[in-house]
């Protein structure tokens, strides 16, 4: 899984997604004082993570074993 605080994670995605390995995305994985709203690094991951080939997590599969 990659995650930032304060940083930006969006070079790290398709690596990430050929590994088979996880995105989190939002304001906490956002570089500092980017003034972006939770929506926007969320739509970028999206878009990063279909592009590279992978398939975004959807609120309903989150969080189930």
């Amino acid at each position: 899984m990659i995650a930032g605080l304060g940083v930006d994670v969006r070079p790290l995605i398709p690596e990430a997604v050929a590994r088979g390995g996880h995105v989190r995305a939002g304001l906490e994985d956002a570089p500092f004082g980017c003034g972006a709203r939770n929506v926007a690094p969320v739509e970028d991951a999206v878009r990063l993570v279909c592009a590279a080939g992978g398939e975004p997590g959807r609120s309903q599969r989150c969080g189930r074993g």
